[in-house]
């Protein structure tokens, strides 16, 4: 029996122990944090659905609206990827109680994608959980990374990253870039774009133009063989313009 009861508690600590290192290989988020969002489905918090997960006191007409809405978001996504393949664990709360418990902020009430080695956590506010211009945006981000790889995408620059999310985010708009702007001549360089703030406008939207720019001359098709090249290791820079190169003759 105490043998039993040592190799039990010993699974206990080594499984503890593989979780922390999770915690410490996560993107932005702390260990705590990480472990509420990996132990969520044991919480307070509703299910709606698979992976899917509301403050109990949200309120029905707002869940009826956040499904809508992911519908409608995931369907904005698949039009550039073909389908939505990603999985992520997508948390939301109408307060910020919610938000701030599983790694949000006081300063962004919209959302924050977090990426583990082994899954994706999309934390939604008040502010962007009915939104799809909101969860377009991050369930692009999961779905970029389920495409090219959880490991690859920490070589990725801020400005692709999420000029891409941007595309599915009607937030930002090319006619009020350019008005702002002065048709392009005012605009931030990329290599000053190496880390976004969530309330910086022109940022993403430069980052959007870019990256709009880019799928345009490559086409789907390009943007496809794109992702491949990423996901077999190739560095962004080199597969960012190589597409371009062949691609762009054929549009």
């Amino acid at each position: 029996m105490r043998s039993s009861q040592k190799v039990k508690r010993a699974a206990l600590v080594l499984s503890l122990a593989l979780l922390l290192a999770i915690c410490v290989a996560s993107y932005r988020l702390a260990p705590r944090e990480v472990i509420r969002c990996y132990l969520v489905r044991w919480s307070e918090l509703d299910s709606l659905a698979p992976d899917l997960y509301v403050d109990p006191e949200m309120p029905e007409a707002q869940r009826q609206i956040l499904r809508s809405s992911l519908a409608d978001a995931k369907a904005r996504v698949a039009v550039l990827y073909g389908e939505y393949t990603a999985d992520p664990v997508i948390i939301a709360g109408h307060t910020l109680d919610v938000m701030e418990t599983y790694g949000g902020n006081r300063y962004n009430r919209a959302g924050r994608t977090y990426l583990t080695l082994t899954a994706t956590f999309i934390i939604l506010g008040p502010d962007g959980m009915l939104s799809t211009d909101v969860l377009a945006h991050e369930l692009a981000h999961a779905e970029f990374a389920a495409r090219i790889g959880h490991a690859n995408r920490k070589e990725i620059p801020s400005w692709f990253d999420e000029g891409l999310a941007v595309q599915f985010d009607e937030r930002y708009s090319e006619e009020e870039w350019q008005a702002r702007t002065d048709g392009g001549r005012t605009a931030p360089d990329l290599d000053q774009l190496g880390v976004i703030r969530h309330d910086d406008w022109l940022a993403y939207a430069t980052a959007k133009h870019e990256v709009g720019r880019w799928l345009d001359a490559v086409g789907q098709e390009g943007f496809w063989a794109f992702l491949e090249a990423i996901r077999s290791g190739q560095a962004l820079q080199d597969a960012y313009s190589s597409t371009e190169r062949v691609n762009a003759a054929t549009q």
